[in-house]
């Protein structure tokens, strides 16, 4: 019996290990590599953090709700993109019903909805469950290095609360979304 506690005890903290290895500090929107795969965004204060760090970064925000089938299978989706493209893009879930301000200041009218920012600008959105070579072909087509959000057509600068004067915010048209194209 005592050798039986044992491979418990042994196979318990096996399984355990991954979870207690993170020390549980990490930050959104800091260093990429220390941080989950997705990261929930709570606010607009913290989306106005990690948007206006990123730089020329680029960044994907999830739009999901809890009850919503499509978003919990675009989830492990999202969740590999972001391991696999960790070197381009960080990726961000916002839940839509705690968070109805970000949803207003992306657009959201439909979930799951996939907004892409760039240097502060909304530069391109997906509504509805896709196709994960989708959501990558969008990747790759915001992080080659001769795309710049000129070339993209306009985008919407995100109008985000608390900045610094010394940023102007700029009015543009609507992103393009994939209905639109």
């Amino acid at each position: 019996m005592p050798v039986r506690m044992g491979y418990a005890l042994l196979l318990s903290a096996a399984l355990l290990l991954p979870i207690a290895c993170g020390s549980g500090a990490e930050q959104p929107g800091g260093d990429h590599r220390t941080r989950k795969p997705l990261t929930a965004i709570s606010g607009e204060q913290e989306l106005t953090r990690i948007v206006t760090a990123a730089g020329e970064r680029l960044l994907m925000f999830d739009f999901y709700a809890d009850w919503c089938q499509p978003c919990k299978e675009l989830e492990p989706i999202l969740e590999s993109i972001a391991v696999q493209k960790a070197d381009v893009v960080d990726v961000y879930r916002v839940n839509y019903d705690e968070n109805q301000s970000l949803a207003e200041l992306f657009g959201v009218r439909g979930i799951p909805f996939v907004a892409y920012v760039k240097n502060r600008t909304l530069v391109y959105s997906l509504m509805g469950l896709r196709p994960k070579e989708t959501y990558l072909e969008a990747i790759e087509s915001f992080t080659r290095p001769s795309a710049t959000v000129a070339e993209k057509g306009s985008g919407v600068r995100l109008n985000l609360p608390r900045l610094p004067a010394s940023e102007p915010i700029k009015q543009g048209g609507q992103a393009e979304s994939a209905e639109q194209r």
